[in-house]
């Protein structure tokens, strides 16, 4: 069963309608606005990870990471660190998380001139999703395990949306914001999907192998430590 097919992701509407500022005739104000809120980024906060949606897959959309690194700090997050090429971006403001995700949607916008959903976790989130993946039974196989973190809790029961008889032997848990899925038989065969899950949840989703998720989960820790020490 369908739930919100025809619905466009909210995360991708919330973005599209966050930007206009940027690349619309209200463009001197927005660049005023960044600098507002770079100035408050750099003041102490806290530690963050942005999840990048759908970059440097094939030839589109492309983000160098030193590029990434260069833009965050312009708009006052300190201290930014990535991981891999998928878009992963750990760094420390004292933006809130809607005015952070704001802030660097407006950002990739302004200075790579196309338009880049983003999720985002304070560290402390994203270490207490890398403790354990629920699905995980007690000898996983990471490359099986994956989470997908959306924007916003769903609305519809996720059982309603997703029947989980229909997609065995892939399995997922959802814990409010974070979906934790597994798949016996790779990703990639999958009829549960990625956009999938965006249309039946209607929510906004970008999704991480559990290596990643544990490895960003380190990096945060240590900014975390950092900042406490």
């Amino acid at each position: 069963m369908a739930i919100g097919d025809c619905s466009r992701p909210r995360l991708r509407r919330f973005a599209m309608d966050r930007r206009v500022a940027v690349v619309g005739p209200a463009a001197a104000s927005a660049s005023s606005d960044r600098r507002h809120a770079g100035t408050l980024a750099s003041m102490t906060g806290t530690p963050r990870v942005a999840l990048l949606r759908g970059i440097n897959l094939g030839s589109v959309n492309r983000i160098p990471m030193t590029a990434l690194r260069e833009l965050a700090e312009s708009i006052g997050f300190s201290g930014p660190v990535t991981h891999l090429q998928s878009g992963n971006l750990v760094f420390e403001t004292a933006l809130g998380e809607i005015a952070a995700v704001k802030a660097l949607e407006s950002a990739i916008a302004g200075r790579f001139g196309f338009e880049v959903p983003v999720v985002m976790r304070s560290a402390e989130e994203l270490i207490a999703v890398a403790e354990r993946h629920p699905l995980a039974g007690s000898n996983p196989d990471p490359k099986k395990l994956v989470v997908a973190f959306l924007d916003l809790a769903p609305e519809v029961p996720i059982e309603y949306a997703i029947d989980p008889e229909q997609y065995l032997p892939d399995r997922y848990q959802l814990e409010g914001r974070d979906l934790y899925l597994e798949y016996p038989d790779g990703f990639g065969r999958s009829k549960l999907s990625h956009s999938l899950i965006e249309r039946r949840l209607e929510v906004g989703a970008t999704i991480r192998n559990w290596n990643t998720v544990t490895k960003l989960a380190e990096l945060a820790g240590r900014m975390s430590r950092g900042n406490s020490g």
